[in-house]
């Protein structure tokens, strides 16, 4: 099991279930192992003194040794479940709520969702037959449902056409080919006639998997109300890039967001997986889960919530029973261009900031603040969906996917690695992103938030390689770990970190400095050290700065 890197299952599934065994995987992010997870809370992360390899018995010092190191793992997985808490009261209130075993804990919210509706896999031949609902009114924009309308058939043309104009790169560079005469020109052109061929092969508009790749991938940008917005097959997405603003006493910045916009579509539209036995039961769900949410019961809702809008995002999934990617589609086009329908009725009252899948989020004035309001509410009886509004005091925005907003009350929202709240369980250079958010809100130098910060784990950045990497190389010595904690340092005699790759060359380790030392103990409380190199994560403050706001030099 532990050398061929296989689960138990595979070998003999009867076997493997003959011992009950109930569990919940705390590694709620699968691409964080644990090692990283336990560097990000500053705990220690030096490996075991100990070969797993070795083809001798251990001695009794080898066997203690391997005792503690496994008892630290299994202690520091319990920490990681203490922060992870509110995710297994969750799991464990949807087994309660619905009545499921308590082997259910270690399943995804997907898997459950199917369990919890009965859904039963049905075969299905009509991915692509998309209409638009009857209550739909959009008509400065028509482009847009005219572009979803033709999908099907503009999908198999551009196809077509990438793929003849593929094969007459081909046949110009197998006739290069033909021609050449030099050793190394030959080689270069055989690799460009494979990589060709490879994607010829991936455009076979008759082979149900190519095409739907190629559906998938497909966009369409337009400017709506002064921002382009790019619709697609995973929402709506547009904002103004690179801006920062603040409300004043004449204006205000609103976001108005569609509660559980994708489940509501489901329910009032009838476009609820067809493999649900009983679509009548996931109406009452969503009541539930919007009633909750009025009475603000946070934590009773949380069940509710999540069979909610992971039914949605289940029926796109062909490996789960509640597959059914008409409806998935059909969902997911309903909720772009019912958006799309309000910012029409809107954009002339409102200075448009950022679309996104479910709700919108604009600058307005406050004089004009009830008409806008007034025609959000037509728009929600019309759609059969409901709104939530929010305001905000300030606005900084590097695209669609990185922003930080302030409420009223001083509450952050905020998207994007660049001012993303502190997490514990994701801590990489948090001392950089407090610095930011700081020279963002009030101007405050990042050198005066940086110098002031003598916690060492806030300066942190914990490095991994991968399976394609033997081992990691620092200052000329071999690394036993492939997880460490990297510094910024000041000392000439620290030089870069490098792995060592499986083609036999060095590579730097990205995202860490030029030079560096290594701390895998426990940090916890600790002091920065003298020879930390504050000013790197300075410059790094400066960098991300001018990323965010377009800022040259």
């Amino acid at each position: 099991i532990i050398v061929e890197d296989k689960p138990g299952w595979e070998y003999s599934k009867k076997a493997f279930s003959k011992v009950p065994l109930n569990f919940y995987d705390v590694q709620f992010r699968h691409d964080k192992g644990l090692k990283q997870l336990e560097g990000f809370m500053g705990m220690s992360i030096v490996e075991s003194q100990v070969d797993f390899n070795l083809d001798r018995p251990l001695t009794q010092e080898e066997i203690d040794m391997t005792i503690k190191y496994c008892q630290y793992d299994v202690e520091a997985t319990l920490t990681i479940l203490d922060k992870v808490m509110n995710r297994f009261k969750a799991q464990l209130a949807i087994c309660k709520t619905f009545k499921r075993p308590l082997r259910d804990m270690c399943k995804t919210y997907a898997q459950l969702a199917a369990k919890i509706l009965e859904a039963k896999p049905i075969e299905y031949n009509d991915d692509y037959d998309f209409v638009l609902p009857d209550n739909l009114i959009i008509e400065k924009y028509t482009d847009v449902p005219k572009w979803f309308l033709s999908a099907k058939e503009d999908c198999y043309v551009e196809m077509k056409a990438k793929k003849a104009k593929c094969e007459v790169i081909k046949d110009n560079l197998e006739e290069e080919l033909a021609n050449c005469d030099v050793e190394k020109e030959v080689e270069k052109i055989q690799k460009k006639i494979a990589r060709i061929e490879k994607l010829i092969e991936t455009l076979d508009w008759e082979n149900p998997e190519d095409y739907k790749k190629f559906f998938m991938e497909r966009q369409f940008e337009i400017e709506v109300a002064g921002v382009m917005n790019r619709f697609g097959w995973g929402g709506i997405h547009g904002a103004k890039e690179k801006i920062l603003v603040k409300s004043n006493d004449d204006e205000i910045l609103l976001m108005a967001d569609v509660d559980q916009l994708y489940p509501s579509l489901m329910v009032h539209y009838n476009i609820l997986s067809r493999a649900v036995k009983h679509p009548e039961n996931f109406k009452p769900l969503l009541e539930t889960s919007l009633r909750l949410k009025a009475e603000g019961k946070k934590d009773e809702r949380v069940p509710y919530k999540e069979i909610c809008n992971i039914t949605y995002g289940a029926s796109g999934a062909d490996t789960n029973t509640l597959y059914d990617p008409l409806h998935r589609n059909l969902v997911c086009i309903y909720g772009q261009l019912f958006i799309l329908d309000l910012l029409e009725k809107v954009e002339d009252i409102c200075e448009s900031l950022q679309n996104n899948t479910d709700g919108i989020f604009v600058k307005i004035k406050r004089a004009d603040l009830e008409e806008f309001k007034r025609r959000v509410h037509e728009w929600e009886e019309r759609t059969h969906l409901h709104m939530s509004f929010e305001e905000y005091s300030f606005c900084s925005q590097k695209d669609v996917n990185n922003y930080l907003l302030i409420s009223k009350s001083g509450k952050f929202k905020s998207k994007g690695a660049y001012t993303k709240s502190m997490d514990e369980l994701d801590n990489n250079m948090i001392i950089v992103r407090e610095a930011l958010i700081k020279y963002l809100v009030d101007g405050t130098p990042p050198e005066e938030t940086i110098y002031n910060c003598d916690e060492m784990v806030k300066f942190q950045t914990i490095s991994k390689i991968g399976k394609t990497f033997h081992h990691m190389v620092h200052n000329g010595k071999k690394l036993r770990e492939r997880v460490v904690r990297v510094f910024a340092s000041k000392s000439e005699n620290d030089k870069s970190l490098y792995g060592y790759h499986e083609t036999g060359s060095l590579k730097k380790i990205g995202n860490t400095p030029e030079r560096c030392f290594i701390n895998n103990r426990n940090i916890v409380g600790r002091k920065c050290p003298p020879k930390l190199d504050k000013e790197y994560y300075v410059k790094v403050a400066y960098e991300r700065y001018n990323k965010y706001l377009g800022v040259k030099g």
